[in-house]
Order: C-alpha cells, then sequence, then structure tokens
C-alpha cells in the first residue's frame, strides 16, 4: 500500500541537490520493508521459515545478515509480533539496518561488550546469539522505562550472558575506564 505524501516545494528543491528525487519519492511513499532476525539461541533458521512459510509468510534473506529476513504476508498482515514465533523468542522484529552495527563489531564467544544504549534489546539479543551466549553484554540504558522492555526482550530470547545496568553514558563510562585502569579487562 503506497502512502500519500505531499512536499513542500523548498523541501523538494534542496533534496533534488542532494540525491535522485524520482528514487526517493517513490521510496519515501512506501512503508519500509518489514523484517526479523532469526534468534539462534532458542531456534534453527530452517525450522522457523518453515513455520512462517506454513502461515503464509513469505520471508527472503537479507543480504548482510544470515539470521535476517524481510518478511511480508501473503494477506498483507503487517502483525508479525502476534505469531507464536515471535512470542516465544524465535524470532526478533528488527530492522535490516539495525543489524548492521552487530554484524561489523562481530563479538566472539569470550569477549565483553558494552551496549550503551541498549533498549529494546535488538541489537543486544542479535550480539549475544553471535556470542553463543558466552562472554559478558553490559547492556545498559539510561532510561528506566526502557529498562523493563530490554529485560523483557533478553527473557524471551533466553539470552543468559547479559547484565542489564541503569546509568548515564557519562557515568558508566567513567566505571569502565577505572576497571581498566585497575587491570580489569573490557
Amino acid at each position: 500500500m503506497a502512502l500519500q505524501i505531499t512536499f513542500k516545494e523548498t523541501f523538494q528543491k534542496k533534496y533534488e541537490t542532494l540525491t535522485n528525487w524520482k528514487e526517493y519519492e517513490k521510496a519515501i511513499q512506501e512503508f519500509p520493508k518489514k523484517s526479523i532476525r532469526i534468534n539462534t539461541l532458542k531456534t534453527n533458521i530452517a525450522k522457523v521459515k518453515k513455520s512462517l512459510n506454513t502461515e503464509g509468510w513469505n520471508v527472503s534473506r537479507i543480504p548482510w545478515c544470515k539470521e535476517g529476513f524481510y518478511i511480508e504476508h501473503e494477506s498483507k498482515r503487517r502483525d508479525i509480533g502476534n505469531t507464536q514465533e515471535h512470542l516465544n523468542g524465535e524470532i526478533f522484529i528488527q530492522r535490516s539496518v539495525s543489524m548492521i552495527p552487530s554484524i561489523i563489531l562481530n563479538p566472539k564467544p569470550n569477549d565483553v561488550v558494552l551496549d550503551m544504549a541498549a533498549a529494546p534489546g535488538a541489537k543486544t539479543t542479535h550480539m549475544a546469539s553471535l556470542m553463543k551466549n558466552q562472554g559478558i553484554i553490559i547492556a545498559n540504558d539510561a532510561d528506566a522505562y526502557r529498562i523493563n522492555g530490554l529485560i523483557a526482550n533478553l527473557q524471551r530470547c533466553s539470552v543468559m550472558n547479559a547484565v542489564t545496568t541503569k546509568m548515564s553514558g557519562e557515568k558508566l563510562t567513567t566505571i569502565c575506564e577505572l576497571l581498566i585502569e585497575k587491570g580489569g579487562k573490557l
């Protein structure tokens, strides 16, 4: 379903100098592709793909993430969050671009990772999966309300190697610097 968006003339003129306006206009008029990441801590890719296909969901792999898939329902439903796979923590609804940081960081099973703005947990759960639930992830968020969602998602996705903290990034940075100064490894 295409959106009907009109643009102010000044906006259009500015962006015509920055990008291919026709491609931009076409892209902005469409809903972004919905995407999920299959949580390999709880399941395997083939099982989830088969289950979702049976329920009418078409999945196509995101080129840069082997666990990431664009998803679309044959009847144009958009409520992937109401599926049993989501409720069970077998999938995480996550924008495809949000999968890139975890892939680039490429955390290993014995690493210690600091996620300074962890809520709601998409990148944290992705890193835990890449780390095979080993090592340590310090999952921090300064917003108490968002921490609740983070904790719920970590539990739903069976993340066992994350410690959640709630503090400002400045305080957390100072604590980490002190740990490293005292010989701790981070």
